[in-house]
């Protein structure tokens, strides 16, 4: 009997519930299309061989409860007695579909770039990059910039045993312990200490060295930020996503830190002008106020060690250097020594030898400030103390 009434409730409103699913699903496809490419690209990262079951397991019980009736007459229901908690296929069908749209949501958002997806990655960025879709590229590579670099260091439990190990089976000697950065010592029993070393040499082999992944991740990252082109499409679409990729200690970032100040240096209309232009708020004792919005500036000289570590000034006092030269050894005439017209108020701010000037102005008096204030000396009193220092 609870047989007959499972087949009873829930066996209603076939017709529209078949409809229903059609729906939903030209909905999703109709969805689809429309969406960014960018976010399909994430999407196909992301959505693995997992997420496919998931999609196929969901798919087959909605199926399956939509033709209830014909999985009946072949006995192949189960006796659930589900009439008394007055359930159709409806009501089911809809639970189905709306708890695994929370764990698809749920499982998108918490899946990172992974090590066997890395391969795909370089293939979106290398097609992105051909293409010259810069803000689509760049949008999608800062999203997935921690676990980018995690895979290019080979960040991993099992490689940084393998790498522990391998480190260990070394020859010890005085000039492998000063490049580890250890001090000399003779090891006691040279025999044991040998036995240990090969016994570690073969356990390293055991474990992975995820070598394909971390050249994956290099060329991905090399592409980034060592094609001349793809910098300036950065600087041109997403100009600040430069900066994330600070702190990942990629190798190929203080390369790319300078030629991306050089193609900001040529560019008038770069962010770099921009921020000079909006920054000339002092406070502090005439130091410069790096407000947020000025993201470039804020990231140089709100933590002076920043900029002592890239060394900004080297690219920003050859420009002015370079412009120099270049009105030296022009045969036209110096447009500074001709009339002052616009230039106080509007063309001083496109000028590469002016802008570069108050680059070394905000940069001295940040260091400055900062480095008074590490010492405690009052700020009403920076003016007089900088004076005295010089």
């Amino acid at each position: 009997m609870g047989h007959y009434n499972d087949c009873r409730v829930l066996s209603g409103a076939y017709a529209l519930n078949l409809d229903s699913l059609i729906t939903v699903v030209s909905l999703l496809v109709a969805v689809y299309a429309v969406v960014p490419r960018v976010r399909k690209l994430e999407f196909r990262l992301k959505f693995g061989l997992l997420g496919w079951l998931l999609v196929s397991a969901v798919l087959g019980l909605i199926l399956y409860l939509q033709f209830y009736q014909t999985f009946r007459t072949l006995g192949l229901t189960p006796s659930l007695n589900l009439a008394r908690w007055k359930l159709t296929t409806a009501n089911v069908s809809f639970l189905v579909l709306a708890s695994s749209a929370v764990f698809i949501f749920a499982y998108l958002s918490l899946q990172r770039l992974s090590r066997r997806r890395v391969h795909k990655f370089r293939e979106f960025v290398s097609e992105l990059s051909r293409e010259r879709r810069y803000a689509e590229l760049f949008s999608l590579v800062e999203r997935n910039i921690s676990s980018l670099a995690r895979i290019y260091h080979a960040n991993f439990v099992l490689s940084r045993v393998r790498e522990y190990l391998e480190k260990e089976s070394k020859p010890y000697s005085i000039f492998f312990s000063l490049s580890q950065g250890r001090e000399y010592r003779e090891p006691r029993f040279k025999s044991l200490d040998s036995a240990k070393r090969a016994l570690f040499g073969l356990l390293k082999k055991a474990f992975p060295s995820y070598q394909k992944e971390k050249d994956a991740a290099g060329e991905i990252v090399h592409e980034l930020l060592l094609n001349s082109r793809t910098v300036k499409g950065m600087i041109e679409a997403r100009p600040y996503c430069a900066l994330t990729f600070y702190g990942k200690d990629f190798y190929e970032f203080q390369e790319f830190f300078e030629r991306y100040l050089d193609e900001l240096m040529l560019d008038t209309g770069s962010v770099l002008y921009h921020e000079i232009r909006h920054n000339q708020n002092l406070s502090h004792g005439n130091a410069y106020e790096l407000p947020d919005r000025n993201r470039l500036l804020a990231f140089l000289f709100q933590d002076c060690s920043i900029a002592e570590r890239l060394a900004p000034y080297k690219a920003i006092g050859e420009a002015v250097i370079a412009e120099l030269d270049k009105r030296y050894e022009s045969v036209l005439p110096d447009s500074h020594n001709g009339p002052m017209r616009n230039f106080y108020e509007d063309g001083k701010w496109e000028s590469r030898i002016f802008v570069g000037l108050r680059f070394f102005d905000i940069m001295v008096m940040s260091a400055c400030w900062r480095a008074f204030k590490t010492d405690h000396l009052c700020a009403l009193n920076f003016d007089q103390a900088y004076l005295h220092r010089i």
